[in-house]
Order: C-alpha cells, then sequence, then structure tokens
C-alpha cells in the first residue's frame, strides 16, 4: 500500500501527538504517585512526632508525681523510724502508696526501697520485705541522687513488661531511699499505640534500642524486631529515618 504525500506527513504528527499523550498520561501518574507518597509520608511523621512528644510530655509528668509525693513525710518516716513509730509509719505509707496506685491505674506496682534496695512499703500489702530490687539500673541511679526512667523490664512483684520511674527519697540533705513506680507497658501502649490514628494509611511501633518491638497499635501485622524491616535497620544503623 503507498502513501501519498499527505498521509505520509500525517502518520508521524498523530505518532507523535500519541507519544506526547502517553508520555503525558505516565507523568500525571507518576507525579500523583509522588504526591500520594509525599502526603502520606508527611502525615506518618507528623504524627509520630507528634506522639513522641506526648510521650515526652507524660513522663516528666510521671516524674512529677513521684517527685510530689516524696515530701509526704510518711515515707521517710518508714525508712528511718524504728520500734512502734518504724511499723506506724510503715503501715501509713502502705495505705497511701494503695490510694495513689488506685488514683492513678497506669501504675502497675509503687513501693519505696532502703539504701540496699529491699522494699519496705509497697502498693500491695502482700509483697514481702525480702524482695529486693538493689542491683536494678533505677535503684543505683535513684539511691544516688537522679531522677531516672528504666528501660523496659519484667516486674518481679507481678511478672508483667513494666518501665519504672524512679526518685531519690530526702530525709533532710541525706538520702535514705527511693520511692518508685512501675508502669505497666500495655497501659501505656493504650494510651499511646493502641489507638494511632491513621486509619488504613499506617501503624505503629514503640521498639527498644535493641530493635525489639515493645508496643504495636491494634492493625499493626506482626512484628518481634524492627531491625526485620529495611526501614528498622537504617533506624538502628543511623539513628534517624523515616
Amino acid at each position: 500500500m503507498r502513501f501519498n504525500l499527505r498521509e505520509k506527513l500525517l502518520v508521524p504528527v498523530v505518532a507523535a501527538i500519541a507519544a506526547g499523550m502517553i508520555a503525558g498520561f505516565f507523568y500525571t501518574y507518576l507525579a500523583a504517585t509522588r504526591a500520594m507518597e509525599k502526603s502520606i509520608r508527611a502525615s506518618l511523621v507528623r504524627e509520630a512526632r507528634n506522639t513522641a512528644g506526648l510521650i515526652d510530655v507524660w513522663l516528666d509528668a510521671r516524674h512529677t508525681d513521684l517527685k510530689t509525693w516524696r515530701t509526704h513525710p510518711v515515707f521517710a518516716e518508714a525508712l528511718v523510724e524504728t520500734g512502734f513509730y518504724g511499723k506506724s509509719a510503715v503501715a501509713g505509707a502502705n495505705a497511701f502508696l494503695e490510694t495513689l496506685e488506685n488514683g492513678y491505674p497506669y501504675y502497675d506496682f509503687i513501693f519505696i526501697a532502703d539504701t540496699q534496695g529491699y522494699l519496705i512499703s509497697t502498693s500491695h500489702r502482700s509483697s514481702p520485705r525480702q524482695f529486693m530490687i538493689g542491683d536494678r539500673e533505677y535503684f543505683k541511679r535513684s539511691i544516688r541522687g537522679e531522677p531516672w526512667i528504666s528501660e523496659v523490664i519484667v516486674s518481679r512483684e507481678s511478672g508483667k513488661k513494666v518501665f519504672v520511674v524512679s526518685v531519690p527519697l530526702m530525709k533532710g540533705d541525706r538520702i535514705v531511699g527511693i520511692l518508685a513506680g512501675a508502669v505497666n507497658l500495655s497501659a501505656f501502649s493504650t494510651i499511646f499505640v493502641h489507638d494511632f490514628k491513621l486509619e488504613q494509611k499506617g501503624f505503629a511501633y514503640i521498639a527498644a534500642p535493641s530493635g525489639a518491638v515493645l508496643a504495636m497499635s491494634g492493625n499493626s501485622p506482626e512484628l518481634s524486631d524492627i531491625g526485620d524491616l529495611n526501614a528498622g535497620r537504617q533506624i538502628l544503623a543511623t539513628g534517624r529515618g523515616s
């Protein structure tokens, strides 16, 4: 079949228009995809930063709890008094700690310990005095005068995953023990992670510095270590990423 001059000119023009339309379609598609990805990434990063900021404020408030409570004289008296007065102070401290735990349900356990690490008074009156936490890092820090928040540990009292907020207890200028509260990790997760609100856009994990997953939002795929993900490995290796 032979083409006349007009047809010979028309074929490449139509081909060029078609190619331009296809290229324009793919450019628009790629641009829309990038815009959507950018929007989702921005939403996730914003939500994660907001949640991290709220967690920081919440943890500071838990230290404020303990710094306020430790001013009650019954705690120092339970640690330094002996005989009848000592027993009476311990009973009063037990009752006060039990009241505090009832009013602040995210605490799994609230207690005071002496300078050796023996529990003297607790919010669970059944816990024996022989219960010992002298080897815990939070005790070592706070008995030296530092407010502290521990890594996630397994509670020797309840067997649950907790992290412990602790402060030194003072009698005048002297450190006589510590006041500490074990925050139930499950309750903490309910507040900050389980209800991570991004609908279909994402889910959330909280991980330890080792990469071990400590908590996840309700719609998260099961994951035991963020190092199993490419993004997780990047974050663990560099300390940053999104």
